[in-house]
C-alpha cells in the first residue's frame, strides 16, 4: 500500500500511527475513588436539595469518577479511602449562605468506615433528628454540626466516638436530656455545645473529659444556678471557657468548675448572664489570662485589687453592668503593660480620665467607657490608641486641648459625641489615620477648618453644634468620605458643584436643621456618588424639585422637607428611585408642592418591612390611589385630597405606627378595615367630610394612643368596641353629629386618657360619674352638647388640672420602629376657650 503513495506522506503516515498507537497503550491515571464509598456518597446526594450547584462535581459521568476530587471530599493518598467529609455551608461575595437542604441523612454514609472529619455546619436538615448512626464512626477525630437546623434530642449514641477531638453541635435548641455519654469521650479536645436545651437533663453532674482544651456552652437554655458538669482532676490544658448569654446567678456555680484549672486557663467569657454583687478576687488569681470577658451583668462596686496580677490581660471587656468607683481609681488596680482592649461602657464610673494613661498602658489600641459619668477636660492620649470612644458622658474642655502621647497618633475612630465639649474644632494634622470622627452633640463653636489633609476620612459627624459659616469647598477633596452629618448647627451659605466634586463615595449626607444653607447646582450637574441617605430639611434646595435626584438609584432615604420647593414631583422620581427595592421613606412635607400621588406610586416595592411617606402641608390635589403596603407612617395632612379611603385598606396593616390624613377633603364612610392594625399607634381623620359611623374595627387597634376624627360629617352612637383601645390618650370625635350618652366605658376601661374632645355633638343624658376615674384628664371638653343633670361631685378628682405647668406635650418617637432615621410625632387638640378656637400643639401649658 505505501508504495502507491508519494514518499512525502511517509512521514505524516508514521507519526500518524505513532500517536494513535501511544495513546491506545500509554497508561492513564487511574481512579483513586473506591466504588462502594463513591457510590455511598451519591447516595447521600440524592437526598439533598442542591440549589446553588455545590455538589456539581459529584456524579456518575467518566469525567467525574473521581470522587477524591469532588467539592468537600477528600481521601487517604495511600489507601483512596474517604477521610473527609466537609460540605459546611460556603458564604458568596455578599455574605449569603449557599445552604443545603435535606430531610435525612442518608445511612449510605456508613460506608465511609475510614471517615475521620465530618462537616454539615450551617445547612438545612430541616429540623430533622441527628442521626443516630453517626456514633457508628468510630475513627471519627471532627464532628461539627453547627447551625444546621437539626431538631430532637441529641443521641446519647454520639459516646461511642471515643477518638474524637472536636465536637461543636450548636444552635437550634437540640435538647441534651442525658449528658452522660459526654464523659466517655476521653479523647476530645474541644467541645461547643452553645444554642441548646440543658432544660430536661438530669441534676447529676456529669464529668467532663480529662483533656479539654476549649469549654464553650454560651446562649443555653436551662444553665441557671447549677452547671451539671465538673472535673474530676486537675486539668493540664484547659484555657478556654465560654459560659455566656445563659442565666447564671452566681460566680459560684462557675468557680466550682474552674478552681482545679485556673492557673491554665487564658480565656473567660462569662457575658450576658445575671451574676450580681461584686466581681470575685478569684479572677485576680488566673495568672495566664489574656481575655476576661463579664459585660451585659450585674456586677457592683469596682473592679478588685487582685486584678493587678493579671500581667498577660489583653483583653477585659466589663460594659454594661453597674459599676461605680472612679475610672482613676479603676486604672489603679490594672497591670496596663499587656492591656490592648479595654471595654468600659454603660456603667456609673465618675471622674476623670488620668493624665498618664498613656504611660499606664503603652499598648493599649481599644478604650471605650460609653455613657458612664466621667467628667474633667480633655486628656492625654496613649500614642498606640486606635479607638476611642466616650460618647454620652459629661467631658469638657476645649477639644483643641485634646493632644496624643507622642508626635502623633495611630488613631484610626474618636468618638466624643453627647458630651459637654467647647471650643473651636481643631487641627487633625496629628491624627494622619483617623478615618472616623464623631464629635456631635457638644458646644464646638466657630467654623469648619479645611481637613483636606486628613485623606483617610470616611465618616464625620459634626452634628449638633454651634458651627457657624459655611461648609468649605475643601470637603469635596475628600475621596474616601462615605458620610457626613453637620445637621443642627448654625451654618449658613451656597453650596455649590465644589462642595461635592471628588466625593465618589459618599453615601450618607446630613445637612438638616442649619441657619441658612442654599443649594446653587448646575442644571445638569451630575453626582460623582450614588447616595442612600439624603436628609436636608429646612435647606432651600427649591424652588424647583432636585433634578440631580434622578440618577440616584441607591436612594433609602430622603428628607427635603421645608426646602422652599414649588413645584411637583417628577415622575421620573416615582419610578426610578421610588422603585428601587433598598428605599426606605421620603419626607417632602411643609413644601407648596403641587399635582397628584400617581398611580404608579405601587412600584414602591423596597425589602422593608417600616416605610414612611410624609407629603403633608402640601398643595397635592386628588384621590390618594392605591399604595404598597407595608407602610409604617403615612402622613398626607393639610393637603387638597378629595375622594374616598377604601383602597388605602391594603396599606392599614400589621406595620402600620401612624396615620394622619387630617386638614383634606377626603369622603365616604371610614373603611371598615383595621382588624390588622394592631401596631397603630396614631390614626388622625380629624378635619376631613367622612360621613357614617365609626366602624367596630377600630376597636381593633389595641395600642392605639391618639385617636382623631374631630370636623367630620360623623353620626351614630360610640361604638362599644372602642373601650378595648385601652391605651388611648387623646380621643378628639369633635364637631360631628355623635348622639346618645357618653358611655360609662369611657372613664371604666380607658383610664390612661389626657384630652377628651365631645365638644359640638349631639350627646345628651346625664355625664356618668366613671368620667371621675380619669386620673391623668389634662383637657375634658364637652362644650355644645345636650347634656341635662348635674355635674357629678366627684369632678374635683381631677386633680391634674389644679396644678400648675403641669402639662406636657405629646409627642411620639418612631425611631424604634424606623432605625436608623427618627421620625417624632407632635399631637395637638382644637380646644374652646372664651369663645375662641384654640389649637393647643408643641407648646401647651395651661
Amino acid at each position: 500500500m505505501f508504495a502507491t503513495l508519494p514518499p512525502l506522506l511517509y512521514p505524516a503516515i508514521f507519526l500518524c500511527l505513532t500517536c494513535a498507537f501511544s495513546q491506545r497503550v500509554a497508561p492513564q491515571n487511574p481512579i483513586r475513588c473506591i466504588e462502594r464509598e463513591r457510590q455511598a456518597l451519591l447516595d447521600f446526594k440524592h437526598g439533598l436539595e442542591d440549589d446553588y450547584g455545590l455538589l456539581s462535581s459529584w456524579g456518575s459521568s467518566i469525567h467525574q469518577r473521581e470522587c477524591c476530587n469532588w467539592w468537600g471530599v477528600h481521601c487517604n493518598n495511600n489507601t483512596a479511602h474517604v477521610t473527609i467529609l466537609d460540605i459546611h455551608a460556603p458564604l458568596d461575595d455578599h455574605g449569603f449562605i449557599l445552604q443545603l437542604k435535606g430531610s435525612k441523612v442518608s445511612q449510605s454514609l456508613l460506608q465511609l468506615k475510614h471517615l475521620v472529619y465530618l462537616d454539615l455546619s450551617n445547612n438545612d436538615f430541616q429540623g430533622n433528628p441527628i442521626p443516630e448512626f453517626i456514633g457508628s464512626f468510630g475513627g471519627l477525630r471532627v464532628l461539627s454540626l453547627m447551625d444546621a437546623n437539626f431538631a430532637g434530642t441529641v443521641p446519647c449514641e454520639l459516646g461511642n466516638l471515643t477518638n474524637l477531638r472536636v465536637l461543636n453541635i450548636t444552635g437550634g435548641g437540640l435538647k441534651m436530656n442525658n449528658l452522660e455519654w459526654l464523659s466517655r469521650l476521653s479523647s476530645l479536645r474541644s467541645i461547643d455545645l452553645s444554642g441548646n436545651d440543658f432544660s430536661g437533663s438530669p441534676k447529676t453532674i456529669v464529668s467532663l473529659p480529662p483533656f479539654l482544651e476549649k469549654l464553650r456552652f454560651s446562649s443555653c437554655y436551662g444553665l441557671d444556678e447549677t452547671l451539671p458538669f465538673s472535673l474530676n482532676s486537675p486539668s493540664p490544658f484547659l484555657s478556654i471557657v465560654d459560659f455566656s448569654e445563659n442565666n447564671l446567678i452566681t460566680f459560684s456555680s462557675v468557680f466550682h468548675l474552674l478552681r482545679n484549672v485556673s492557673k491554665q486557663l487564658t480565656s473567660i467569657n462569662l457575658s450576658g448572664n445575671i451574676l450580681n454583687g461584686s466581681i470575685p478576687d478569684a479572677l485576680g488569681d488566673m495568672n495566664f489570662l489574656e481575655s476576661l470577658i463579664l459585660d451585659w451583668n450585674f456586677f457592683t462596686n469596682g473592679i478588685p485589687k487582685s486584678f493587678g496580677n493579671l500581667t498577660h490581660l489583653q483583653i477585659l471587656s466589663l460594659g454594661n453592668n453597674q459599676l461605680n468607683e472612679s475610672i482613676a481609681d479603676l486604672f489603679k488596680k490594672l497591670s496596663g503593660k499587656s492591656l490592648q482592649i479595654l471595654e468600659l461602657s454603660f456603667n456609673n464610673l465618675s471622674g476623670e480620665i488620668p493624665v498618664d494613661i498613656g504611660i499606664r498602658f503603652p499598648s493599649l489600641r481599644i478604650l471605650h467607657v460609653i455613657e458612664n459619668q466621667l467628667n474633667g477636660s480633655c486628656f492625654t492620649l496613649p500614642s498606640s490608641l486606635e479607638e476611642l470612644d466616650l460618647s454620652r458622658n459629661k467631658i469638657r474642655g476645649l477639644l483643641q486641648d485634646m493632644k496624643c502621647f507622642g508626635q502623633e497618633c495611630d488613631l484610626i475612630h474618636l468618638n466624643l459625641a453627647d458630651n459637654q465639649i467647647t471650643g473651636q474644632f481643631f487641627d487633625l494634622s496629628h491624627l494622619p489615620s483617623l478615618t472616623e470622627l464623631d464629635v456631635s452633640g457638644n458646644q464646638i463653636t466657630g467654623h469648619i477648618p479645611d481637613l483636606s489633609h486628613v485623606l483617610s476620612l470616611t465618616m464625620l459627624d459634626l452634628s449638633e453644634n454651634h458651627l457657624q459659616w459655611g461648609l468649605p469647598e475643601t470637603m469635596g477633596k475628600l475621596s474616601k468620605l462615605e458620610r457626613l452629618y453637620v445637621s443642627s448647627n448654625s451654618l449658613e451659605g451656597v453650596l455649590t458643584d465644589a462642595h461635592f466634586s471628588n466625593l465618589t463615595n459618599l453615601q450618607y449626607l446630613g445637612l438638616s436643621f442649619n441657619a441658612a444653607l442654599y443649594f446653587n447646582l448646575s442644571d445638569n450637574w451630575v453626582p460623582p456618588f450614588q447616595i442612600k441617605y439624603f436628609s436636608c430639611a429646612n435647606c432651600k434646595v427649591g424652588p424647583q424639585f432636585p433634578r440631580w435626584l434622578q440618577n440616584q438609584t441607591t436612594l433609602d432615604y430622603l428628607d427635603i422637607s421645608n426646602g422652599s420647593i414649588s413645584d411637583t414631583i417628577p415622575r421620573w422620581f416615582w419610578k426610578s428611585s421610588m422603585s428601587s427595592k433598598s428605599f426606605y421613606g421620603m419626607n417632602l412635607s411643609y413644601n407648596n408642592i403641587g399635582g397628584r400621588i400617581p398611580d404608579s406610586v405601587t412600584n414602591f416595592t423596597a425589602d422593608f418591612t417600616s416605610r414612611l411617606i410624609d407629603l403633608s402641608y402640601n398643595n397635592i390635589w386628588g384621590p390618594i390611589p392605591l399604595l404598597p403596603d407595608g407602610i409604617s407612617i403615612l402622613h398626607l395632612s393639610n393637603n387638597k385630597l378629595s375622594g374616598p379611603i377604601s383602597l388605602l385598606c391594603s396599606t392599614f396593616d400589621y406595620f402600620s405606627n401612624s396615620i394622619d390624613l387630617s386638614y383634606n377633603q377626603l369622603s365616604g364612610e371610614i373603611p371598615d378595615c383595621w382588624n390588622n392594625s394592631t401596631k397603630l399607634l396614631i390614626l388622625n381623620l380629624g378635619n376631613n367630610r367622612f360621613s357614617g359611623k365609626i366602624p367596630d374595627s377600630l376597636g381593633s387597634m389595641s395600642i392605639v394612643q391618639s385617636l382623631h376624627l374631630r370636623n367630620n360629617h360623623l353620626t351614630g352612637e360610640l361604638p362599644s368596641s372602642l373601650q378595648n383601645c385601652t391605651l388611648l390618650k387623646v380621643m378628639d370625635f369633635g364637631g360631628n353629629q355623635f348622639t346618645g350618652r357618653i358611655p360609662a366605658w369611657i372613664g371604666g376601661s380607658l383610664m390612661d386618657l389626657v384630652i377628651v374632645s365631645l365638644q359640638d355633638n349631639k350627646f345628651h343624658g346625664e355625664m356618668p360619674s366613671n368620667i371621675c376615674y380619669l386620673k391623668n384628664i389634662q383637657i375634658l371638653d364637652f362644650f355644645e352638647n345636650k347634656f341635662t343633670g348635674k355635674i357629678p361631685q366627684c369632678f374635683n378628682n381631677f386633680t391634674l388640672l389644679l396644678q400648675k405647668n403641669n402639662s406636657k406635650e405629646l409627642q411620639y418617637d418612631f425611631s424604634d420602629f424606623l432605625d436608623p432615621f427618627s421620625v417624632v410625632y407632635i399631637d395637638n387638640i382644637l380646644i374652646q376657650w372664651k369663645n375662641q378656637e384654640w389649637n393647643i400643639g408643641s407648646n401647651w401649658n395651661f
